[in-house]
């Protein structure tokens, strides 16, 4: 007796092959049938799901969503994740028994194939070598980019030299894909581009300003210089203006010369100038001043001194040079705050402000308008010295002319406050350190 076996569908191949190891993850997945297969009926009936390379083989399968397409003859369909095949997985492709074709012939029993992908980068950060705060430079300047990449399997590095880079317009900034070379960024004009790496399916793009114009030094650029002792005196000036760099992030480098002329930017570089590492601010952005230290020079001498301001850009302008001698004597005593009281007053738990105010110091060699005040908190009791406020304290402000100051900051605990008071020199006062009272501290 002949017994007629209904037609089935048959999976003729598919790609990966069962069984595979360190596959592609930008390569797709195919299935080919022996007769036309509906796309959208397959996609609900084929599942896709993988296994990270730390599970278990009884972790359930995580669903890898996408989608089939069809090619015109509809026998091979093509597999399209929603994002790149994950790396290092295994991944298990499942044929469920009620897949039929377009003319109802069913495939009749499950089936199920699985393959393992290769090592892939999973995330990437981008970024410039020098680690310049702001992705920001000015025409001419040659800089590497850095792509931070983490694999699969954890293991991460600069893979800038694998990557593949654009700019989306050269003609402000290119990037190298030399071998040798890659991640090379050539600033060429002032404007903005997005600068891209691509690696392993993955994108990072951050967006490059090339900035051409240098800040503009405040108050007709004009420095005052005040209160010199023997090694040190305060130097006022007003805040620049830039283009594109707010006011919070320009640099400064405060310079000193006894032999060289400081007018123009070229000079700051000459031998026998000091600057930043002997020369630094104590203090930024008194809403329009800033008020700085030179500390290092030598008694009864004259020097050149002058600032340099720099945008995120790198772009740098010099206010005009001042001539300022020094004192004759050191200066080794520190301020003087009186009974070194301080007062805490409108304290506002659910605004999370409160009110501190401190007597006036006065100084031998520093004019009151050169004391500047450092504001230190503390969850304990330690920052009854200025050793100890340096050491155990984070500073909320600092200032010069106030001696009182709201904060709208409260931290989440009882907490203490204290101020230093600094002259020139640098020699420093602690005033008696306060509780700030809380109703509810946390415990």
């Amino acid at each position: 007796m002949d017994v007629t076996v209904p037609p089935r569908l048959t999976l003729a191949s598919h790609l990966p092959a069962s069984d595979a190891a360190d596959a592609d993850v930008l390569a797709p997945i195919t299935l080919v049938f022996d007769r036309p297969v509906d796309a959208a009926t397959a996609t609900g009936q084929i599942k896709l799901g993988y296994r990270g390379p730390n599970d278990g083989d009884d972790t359930a399968l995580a669903p890898l969503p996408g989608a089939f397409a069809a090619d015109a003859a509809g026998t091979t369909l093509t597999f399209t994740p929603e994002t790149r095949l994950p790396g290092a997985v295994l991944i298990v492709v499942a044929l469920g028994e009620t897949l039929a074709a377009k003319d109802g012939t069913p495939l009749g029993a499950a089936q199920t194939f699985s393959f393992t992908t290769r090592t892939a980068v999973e995330s990437l950060g981008l970024g410039v070598v020098d680690g310049r705060p702001a992705p920001a430079g000015h025409p001419g300047e040659a800089l590497q980019l850095v792509l931070d990449a983490v694999d699969s399997l954890g293991a991460g590095g600069d893979m800038a030299a694998k990557a593949t880079w654009t700019s989306s317009d050269p003609a402000v900034a290119t990037v190298s894909n030399a071998d040798g070379s890659r991640g090379a960024l050539t600033l060429v004009a002032a404007g903005e581009t997005t600068i891209t790496a691509a690696l392993d399916g993955l994108t990072k793009s951050v967006q490059f300003t090339v900035d051409g114009l240098a800040p503009v030094p405040g108050g007709s650029g004009a420095l005052a210089a005040s209160s010199p002792t023997a090694a040190s005196f305060a130097l006022r000036f007003t805040q620049p203006t830039d283009d594109l760099t707010s006011a919070d992030n320009i640099a400064y480098s405060i310079c000193f010369s006894e032999t060289h002329a400081l007018a123009a930017a070229a000079d700051f570089d000459a031998d026998g100038v000091v600057c930043d590492e002997d020369a630094h601010l104590i203090y930024l952005q008194d809403t329009t001043n800033v008020v700085g230290r030179i500390d290092g020079a030598e008694a009864g001498k004259t020097y050149h001194v002058n600032v340099l301001a720099y945008d995120e850009a790198g772009n740098a302008a010099p206010y005009g040079e001042i001539m300022v001698t020094t004192g004759a004597t050191a200066d080794a005593a520190p301020p003087v705050v009186g009974d070194g009281a301080l007062t805490v007053s409108a304290y506002d738990a659910a605004g999370k402000s409160f009110k501190l105010a401190w007597g006036a110091a006065a100084d031998a060699e520093t004019a009151p308008h050169d004391v500047f005040y450092t504001v230190y908190y503390s969850y304990a009791d330690d920052i009854d010295t200025v050793a100890h406020a340096q050491e155990n304290g984070a500073v909320i402000y600092q200032t010069v002319d106030e001696t009182e100051e709201t904060f709208g900051f409260v931290p989440e605990d009882d907490f203490y406050v204290t101020v230093v008071a600094y002259d020139v020199t640098g020699n420093g006062t602690v005033y008696a350190s306060r509780n700030v009272y809380q109703p509810a501290p946390r415990r």
